[in-house]
This record gives C-alpha cells, sequence and structure tokens, in this order.
C-alpha cells in the first residue's frame, strides 16, 4: 500500500492540493476558554471537533529544510542536512446524520541531503515517506451528554500514544453537574507511523519494534471549573504495562490572567527484566530514532508550573524525573514540552524538534535516571509567535543543555512561515562535550 513516490508525482500533488486548501488554525477562537471544561468541550484532542457541514476539505503544501551545519563535526552531525517537499490533504464527508468518513494523504519528498562527509549516513532521499488515512466516525454531542467511535487509519495524539494510528478509539462525556464533567475513553492500537513536518514513517513501527503486538489503552476525566483529574492505563500484554495519571489545577480566568499547575506521573511494568528484546533497534538507517536500552521497571513524575496571560503571554517551568530504566512508551508518543511545542494555550505550533525522531539530535529526556529542567516563555503579537525554551537533562548515558528560539509567522491565514534555532551541548562521560545545535525552517501555504 505504501511505495516511493517519484519527486515528479509529488509536486504535482503538491500544485492539485494548493487549488483547494483549508486553513487549520482558523477555527481557534482569538478569545481562550474561562474554564477548563469550557477549553475540553471545545477541544478535548481532534477526535471531538464536530463538523457541521457535508464536508469538511482541509489541505497544505510546503517546503521544509533543516541544518547542523554549524554543529561539531564529530559524529557526523552533517547527516542531518536536508530539504524536503511535503503536502497533506484530508476529505471529510458526511454520510449519515453524526456519521462521518474520512480520507487522506500525506507525501513527503525529500530533494537535497549533504553527503559531503565520510561515515554513515541518515538516508533520507529514499526513505518512504507516504502515510494514509481512511476511517469512519460516529459523533454525537448534543446536549450534556456526547459519545463518539472512530475506526480504520487517524491522526490524533494521546498522552502517551500519537500521530497516525491504526485501529479504534471510543469516548464519551457527560455533565454529571452543572460544573462538573466526566469522560471515559477507550483505544486499541495494532499499528502506528509517526508524522511529523519534518518527515513520515511509514506504518511499521509495531511491525519493527513489537511483533505486531496490540496496544490497549483506557482513561477516566474528572474536570471541573479549577480542577483536572485523569486516570490511565497502557497496556502491550507481551511487553509492558503502564499506569498513571494526571492532575490539573487552575486558578484565575483564561480570558485574563490564569496560573495552571500540572503533576503527570506513571509506572511502567515491563515483561523484559533486565534483558533487551531480540527485535530491537533504533531504526538509525533513517534517522527516525525510537531509544530503546535494556529494559526494565521504571516510572516517570513532571511537574510544571504555568502562568498566562490573554492570548497573549505564557511562562512556566518544569521538572521531569525517570526512573532505573528507559520510559519506554515515549517512543509511541509523547505531549512532554521539547524545545518548542505545539500545545501552547494560544496555538504557536512553530517546530517540535524534540522526541524520540530527531535524527542526530535525539532528546535523551526519557532515558535511565534521567533528570530534566526546563523554563519557557511564549509570547504572541499580532500574527507573529515567539517561543524560547531552556532544558537541561541528565540522564544515566549523556548530559544535554539546550537552548531554543522559535518563531512563527502568518503574512495571512492561507500563508505562514517558521523557523527554529537550537544551541544545545552534549557530553559523555569521559568525553568532551560536543556541540549538537540545528536549525529548522518551513514555509507553508494553506487556504
Amino acid at each position: 500500500m505504501f511505495h516511493k513516490l517519484p519527486l515528479y508525482l509529488s509536486i504535482s500533488a503538491l500544485l492539485a492540493f494548493s487549488n483547494a486548501l483549508a486553513q487549520e488554525e482558523s477555527s481557534q477562537s482569538q478569545t481562550a476558554p474561562d474554564s477548563q471544561i469550557s477549553q475540553h468541550l471545545h477541544h478535548h484532542h481532534h477526535h471531538n471537533d464536530g463538523t457541521q457541514s457535508l464536508h469538511d476539505f482541509e489541505a497544505s503544501v510546503g517546503i521544509f529544510g533543516k541544518t547542523s551545519a554549524l554543529s561539531s563535526k564529530r559524529e557526523n552531525a552533517r547527516r542531518d542536512n536536508y530539504s524536503m517537499l511535503y503536502a497533506k490533504m484530508l476529505l471529510e464527508a458526511s454520510m449519515f446524520p453524526n456519521l462521518y468518513a474520512g480520507l487522506g494523504a500525506q507525501a513527503f519528498a525529500p530533494f537535497q541531503m549533504d553527503t559531503a562527509f565520510a561515515g554513515t549516513t541518515y538516508d533520507y532521499l529514499s526513505a518512504k515517506f507516504v502515510a494514509n488515512q481512511a476511517y469512519l466516525s460516529y459523533k454525537n454531542e448534543g446536549g450534556r451528554h456526547s459519545i463518539g467511535l472512530k475506526l480504520g487509519r487517524f491522526e490524533d495524539e494521546f498522552d502517551w500514544v500519537g500521530h497516525s494510528l491504526q485501529g479504534a478509539h471510543a469516548f464519551a462525556k457527560a455533565n454529571v453537574f452543572d460544573n462538573a464533567l466526566l469522560g471515559i475513553s477507550a483505544l486499541w492500537v495494532n499499528e502506528q507511523a509517526h508524522i511529523t513536518r519534518e518527515f513520515s514513517s511509514d506504518f511499521n513501527f509495531y511491525k519493527d519494534l513489537y511483533d505486531r503486538q496490540n496496544l490497549y489503552m483506557g482513561e477516566v476525566e474528572f474536570i471541573s471549573n479549577h480542577l483536572s483529574l485523569k486516570g490511565f492505563g497502557y497496556v502491550m500484554p507481551e511487553f509492558f504495562s503502564v499506569f498513571g495519571g494526571k492532575a490539573e489545577l487552575e486558578f484565575g480566568s483564561r480570558s485574563r490572567f490564569f496560573a495552571k499547575t500540572m503533576l503527570h506521573y506513571a509506572y511502567l511494568d515491563s515483561l523484559f527484566k533486565q534483558e533487551a528484546h531480540d527485535h530491537e533497534h533504533s531504526h538509525s538507517h533513517d534517522g527516525h530514532t525510537h531509544d530503546i536500552d535494556t529494559r526494565g521497571d521504571t516510572y516517570l513524575v513532571w511537574l510544571e508550573q504555568t502562568f498566562a496571560y490573554k492570548n497573549k503571554l505564557e511562562f512556566g517551568a518544569g521538572f521531569q524525573q525517570i526512573g532505573t530504566h528507559f520510559f519506554e512508551i515515549a517512543n509511541m508518543g509523547t505531549t512532554m514540552r521539547f524545545e518548542a511545542h505545539n500545545h501552547a494555550h494560544s496555538g504557536f505550533g512553530v517546530i517540535a524538534p524534540g522526541g524520540m525522531h530527531s535524527g542526530s539530535h535525539t532528546t535523551n529526556m526519557y532515558e535511565a535516571k534521567a533528570r530534566t529542567w526546563y523554563a519557557f516563555l511564549d509570547y504572541n503579537i499580532s500574527n507573529t509567535s515567539f517561543e524560547v525554551l531552556a532544558r537541561n537533562s541528565v540522564s544515566a548515558q549523556r548530559s544535554q543543555n539546550a537552548l531554543s528560539l522559535g518563531v512563527k509567522h502568518n503574512f495571512t491565514q492561507q500563508l505562514e512561515i517558521g523557523a527554529i534555532g537550537v544551541y544545545m551541548l552534549e557530553k559523555h562521560e569521559g568525553e568532551s562535550a560536543l556541540n549538537k545545535s540545528f536549525a529548522k525552517a518551513y514555509f507553508q501555504v494553506q487556504l
């Protein structure tokens, strides 16, 4: 089903997409909701977004580039220099009341990479870069209760699994009191593709790393005006189970000034004690890194304090601690802040260069015994957004210090540019610090 498109086909697709594009951010209100209940009613993951028209078409086309030319020449740092064209299209149509069908595709066409160095390269030019979506969705969100079901391949993001998923998701919400919302959610995943602005992996994540095993998730959430409590469990029967929760406490008004304290905790029970799985690897051939260290039981504790003013300013700091082994489920997706993030209350959406899939620049934040401190500041004025993040992460294998600045500007609702520069130093025990700085930029058209 998946194949490598010749460049001229990708360019043709890009030109076709550009004639009918959709602005993905225009639906966001300029006035932030006043409570956590309002926030969840209007934007509770992507799967709850209602569609009032008979069809909803969205598409984008752009060019993306990454360079690490200013970093150290050790470890073949220049292998991360590449450029690509990308396009995304999604059509969702109403078949019957509350029943929708979605069909879409994402294509990435790398057309340049730096090969002027010795050593092993990341083969970006021949990497797989086509992924599709095809799903059926039932959504009934009227009154004080709402339910939904989605089957197929769809994009979504949960606390610990995200990007493009193949499986099924069901949810139900109810206003149990005037100012309280109760929600339950269940997810089954049997395959996954990692899709960002930078690249798309094939739907081979489970096949390569987890022997096509099923992942099951259950979640219960209680939300009031100022308090949100969540309990969750993720189970992959032959590999691990993860159980934990998240608590968020808010003060103030989202339309003016507010403060939010977040505590996220989880325990991972591994079926591999002090040993490695036979199929473990790191996708190192194409830069789509999935870190796997010696498996074992471990935990995560994450605390973050945020202060914000309207849709203009957000700043704060955070702390994260990992237990004695690698926190493995982070391979499947995480909402943790990295050098720049996509989940700020004002929807900055610059570039998220961190995570488990950034070539030579993969974060060490989930490695064994990793302790991370970070501080961030986001500022939005008119059509321009800025993000600054400083991070210090020390794990059993290495330490990283990173300082980043990201910027995004909307010339119009259809035309957007963004860039980020990250100064990062990495040090392994007994070695001198290695400069792993990099920069990324994109130009994107939506309509």
